[in-house]
């Protein structure tokens, strides 16, 4: 197996591999693999901002056609409670740590509606036979910040079984 990861500028890509080779990777997939993923760094879209955060992946699906069925993306911002503002956690007393799960996307950054993985089927199909492209921005009830330089955990489900998930560090 050719293997080849590059870890540069805070992203991380895996092409021709096993998809555990992804730092911390948990993965039930037997066809099913990640050719590359990266986490921009910005705000999450919400009603009253739109995304500039986004989750750009290939996917290669060898087998037959299937789609998303779920994705989520996991850190801890930390909120300073003296400026009530989000950054990454530190070790003083004023902030307290607070972990946000992502579970809701946008197909696009100036989306007003979230996709439905259920229904929303040509936002989230992976053609059989094919590497597949696909950006999702993040959607959220108040804009939050994916920061750069920071580690976030994310978990890709799909309709036929399978699932990949790993950690990554935002660009």
């Amino acid at each position: 197996m050719v293997v080849a990861v590059v870890i540069g500028s805070s992203s991380l890509y895996v092409m021709n591999a096993d998809p555990c080779l992804i730092t911390e990777c948990n993965a039930t997939a037997t066809t099913i693999t990640v050719g590359s993923v990266t986490l921009f760094s910005g705000v999450t879209a919400s009603n009253s901002s739109q995304a500039i955060a986004n989750l750009f992946m290939t996917i290669n699906n060898p087998g037959k056609t299937t789609y998303v069925s779920s994705l989520s993306l996991s850190g801890a911002w930390a909120v300073n409670n003296d400026a009530n503002t989000t950054h990454e956690a530190s070790t003083t007393t004023s902030e307290s740590v607070t972990s946000i799960v992502i579970t809701t996307w946008q197909d696009a950054w100036n989306s007003t509606s979230a996709i439905i993985f259920s229904t929303d089927f040509a936002a989230s199909e992976l053609r059989a036979n094919h590497l597949t492209p696909m950006t999702f921005y993040p959607r959220t009830s108040s804009p939050e910040n994916i920061l750069q330089g920071e580690r976030y955990n994310f978990a890709i489900n799909f309709t036929n079984g399978e699932s990949i998930s790993g950690s990554l560090i935002a660009v």
